[in-house]
């Protein structure tokens, strides 16, 4: 089984979404769909961080997961810092929206005792349960921004609103290939098995719901996709089914050997990293 290779885990950590730097001016459209785009990311980025934390924890592909873990939580706080001020390397303006300002000021609390987990040194066996239980908070606030970006930019903020939802709905997958995973290594782990099995049996369910949307359209997303996205989307749906079965496998009460943890780790990042492509194909 082949380890996550720095080059692939350095578009990870990136992840950039097509939002080069601007010498024109940045117009309300490209703030909007960049700032859902960001934002989404962030959703992402709260379950990547608490999966990689829980890899290193497993003894999984340690130092590929620490520098995952690292440069992750600095992704985090920068782009928290540029969706309220804006960027214009990546495209967006200074947030104007008092709204969606307040929503962010909430992620800056529930973050700042994530990463205070994060960094602690502690041997205290009960410290993962507690980064887990941590990070879903974390999460649903990362989430309320972004659904205060579609509101603000679907009412005549430069998107259509069909565009907007379409743009979160695609993000939001980024953040289930991490959260699924996340749950597999807690299953796996013994942390908190209950609630990993039902995060992560939600997870491969919600995923696998929406891809299927994004596919074929659905009254939640504009219509089918262009060809361009669709040929995309089924790159992620080839990945997909190669990494589902394992899941079910692992719910269905089987154990699986090292390589199938490590398989699971590197499927999970070509997942994220081609869900990463079609996100910014919008």
């Amino acid at each position: 089984m082949k380890c996550l290779s720095l080059p692939a885990l350095a578009a990870v950590l990136v992840l950039s979404v097509s939002a080069p730097t601007h010498a024109a001016p940045i117009t309300v459209a490209q703030d909007s769909a960049n700032k859902i785009n960001f934002a989404g990311r962030q959703r992402m980025l709260t379950q990547l961080i608490a999966k990689a934390a829980c890899f290193v924890n497993l003894g999984v592909e340690v130092e590929t997961h620490q520098i995952m873990l690292d440069a992750s939580r600095g992704v985090f706080a920068a782009t928290l810092d540029n969706l309220e001020h804006g960027s214009s390397a990546e495209g967006m303006l200074p947030e104007g929206d008092q709204a969606v300002k307040d929503e962010i000021s909430k992620v800056r609390t529930l973050w700042a005792e994530f990463d205070g987990l994060l960094a602690a040194q502690s041997a205290d066996p009960s410290r993962m349960e507690k980064v887990m239980q941590a990070s879903i908070p974390l999460l649903k606030q990362s989430n309320a921004v972004v659904k205060a970006l579609v509101k603000s930019r679907g009412d005549g903020g430069g998107l259509l609103p069909a565009m907007a939802r379409t743009i979160d709905v695609a993000g939001r997958q980024r953040m289930l290939s991490q959260r699924m995973t996340k749950a597999f290594c807690a299953l796996v782990s013994n942390v908190e098995p209950e609630a990993a099995i039902v995060e992560l049996e939600a997870s491969v369910s919600e995923f696998a719901a929406a891809l299927h949307d994004l596919r074929h359209g659905s009254d939640q997303v504009v219509a089918p996709p262009t060809e361009a996205i669709a040929a995309q989307l089924a790159n992620v749906q080839g990945v997909w089914d190669g990494m589902k079965p394992f899941f079910e496998h692992t719910l269905a009460g089987n154990t699986l050997a090292d390589e199938g943890n490590n398989h699971v780790a590197l499927a999970n990042t070509d997942l994220l990293r081609e869900m990463n492509v079609a996100v910014g194909m919008y």
